[in-house]
């Protein structure tokens, strides 16, 4: 479990990295650098996106693979990851406008639709790669006998698949897991 929780922390920190490309991009730049300026910080903030996205997938590999213990439970690191996370996606946001507002040009109001297909594509990949070791830790426990089914088990982890609820459905597993210790 370790090494899942680390690459999903790997993944955190080139999210946001990806957001310092784009912040200057759309915050600092005043508009009379060059081009290239403009597209080199554009390229870096989607590199940095797509490391994060590989990132993810390793640690979702590595967290399907490793042996489930009771006691290493992912449910605390990703609720912090996912509270970590809330500016980034409100800023993930704003950059999406802009992006789309970009476009608002005869010649270009053909892209807004992909455009927001691919922002949403991959904001909500990066949101399920942060909740799949919830996901898998409960599925495997579930295959081992070792967790007990309970309605909080269950919106917890099917709430791990929707934007937002997936905050909340976290701090449901980590509460969950933290009450049944407690009455063991």
């Amino acid at each position: 479990m370790i090494k899942g929780k680390v690459l999903t922390a790997v993944q955190v920190v080139f999210m946001y990295l990806s957001h310092l490309f784009f912040f200057v991009l759309f915050f600092v730049l005043t508009g009379s650098e060059s081009n290239g300026l403009f597209w080199t910080l554009f390229a870096f903030g989607a590199l940095f996106l797509v490391v994060a996205v590989i990132a993810g997938c390793i640690g979702v590999v590595f967290s399907l693979a490793e042996k489930n213990d009771e006691t290493q439970s992912p449910f605390k690191t990703t609720l912090i990851i996912k509270l970590l996370l809330i500016p980034w996606y409100v800023f993930n946001i704003v950059y999406c406008v802009f992006i789309v507002g970009g476009s608002l040009n005869p010649f270009l109001l053909i892209a807004i639709p992909l455009e927001i297909v691919i922002s949403v594509f991959i904001t909500y990949i990066l949101t399920l790669l942060t909740g799949a070791p919830n996901v898998i830790y409960v599925l495997k426990n579930l295959k081992a006998g070792n967790t007990v089914v309970s309605p909080a088990v269950i919106a917890g982890t099917i709430m791990q698949f929707f934007f937002v609820l997936d905050v909340i459905g976290s701090a449901i597993l980590y509460f969950d897991l933290k009450k049944r210790k407690r009455n063991t």
